[in-house]
């Protein structure tokens, strides 16, 4: 019977061997794959691995959203209410103690 010790030397013995074998294998199967890629003209977004693949997206464009807010007095800064307030919504509302998100609401 094996003392632990030894048991853990073969462990590292074999992965060891197991690495190695894992890089011979990678070589050859990298070579397949930049032939095939050669082969079939493919480019980085086609494998899932451009831009958009590396930020999650999915490809698609968004649709522009209206904006629901709007500057009371600049009416060129208008916000469409999605993700953080634009610096200029916090700083109206930092600016008076009365000043509402609501109040710049775009009024149909």
């Amino acid at each position: 019977m094996s003392t632990y010790a030894e048991l853990v030397k073969q462990i590292d013995e074999l992965k060891a061997k197991a690495e190695k074998q894992r890089i011979a294998e990678l070589t050859a199967i990298i070579a397949e794959i930049k032939e095939k890629i050669v082969t079939y003209n493919l480019t980085a977004q086609d494998l899932g691995l451009g831009k958009k693949a590396a930020q999650g997206g999915n490809g698609k464009t968004g649709k522009t959203v209206e904006a629901k807010y709007r500057h009371p007095s600049n009416p060129q800064l208008a916000w469409s209410g999605r993700g953080r307030q634009p610096k200029w919504v916090v700083a109206w509302i930092a600016e008076d103690a009365k000043h509402n998100v609501e109040d710049l609401l775009i009024k149909n």
